[in-house]
């Protein structure tokens, strides 16, 4: 179970995250390594004996979902990097809701973009904005994913 100060951090660090995901499409590997010292903090002093391999499990389990659309081109390496760190968070069993979570909110967010492009080229707005790229800025659908997964499941984390 996360501690209070577990939640702040892990929704402060995806907060951050999406700000520059949607800034610049990036996630910085500071707010990555930033984000692994908190897990492992939390982890470490969170109480049960368990609890480091239970993060480090969810770690992988985080990266290893991400890959494969990684590799696909579907998302970019921040965007794997920063939901192997949600699952150091949240452990093995909670990262899968939130990957469930965070595809539905990648959705949600795909469908935005598309009307967001449409009514762009209709009104012939064009710009060499970092934020106007073609890409999605997965960071937002981890993070609200996350918020979903911490919310529904409030009793197992």
């Amino acid at each position: 179970m996360l501690s209070p100060w577990g939640y702040l951090s892990l929704v402060s660090l995806l907060v951050v995250a999406s700000w520059f995901d949607i800034r610049s499409r990036r996630i910085p590997n500071q707010l990555i390594l930033l984000g692994i010292l908190l897990g492992v903090m939390q982890n470490a002093l969170g109480g049960s004996p368990g609890r480091f391999s239970f993060g480090f499990y969810g770690f992988l389990i985080g990266f290893g979902l991400m890959l494969l659309p990684y590799i696909f081109g579907w998302l970019g390496a921040g965007d794997v990097k920063l939901f192997a760190v949600v699952g150091l968070f949240l452990g093995p069993d909670n990262i899968l809701d939130a990957a469930v979570y965070t595809a539905i909110c990648g959705g949600v967010l795909a469908m935005l973009y598309i009307v967001i492009t449409k009514v762009s080229k209709i009104r012939g707005i064009s710009s060499n904005d970092p934020a106007n790229k073609p890409t999605l800025p997965y960071g937002v659908a981890i993070f609200g994913g996350t918020l979903m997964a911490l919310f529904f499941s409030a009793g197992e984390i």
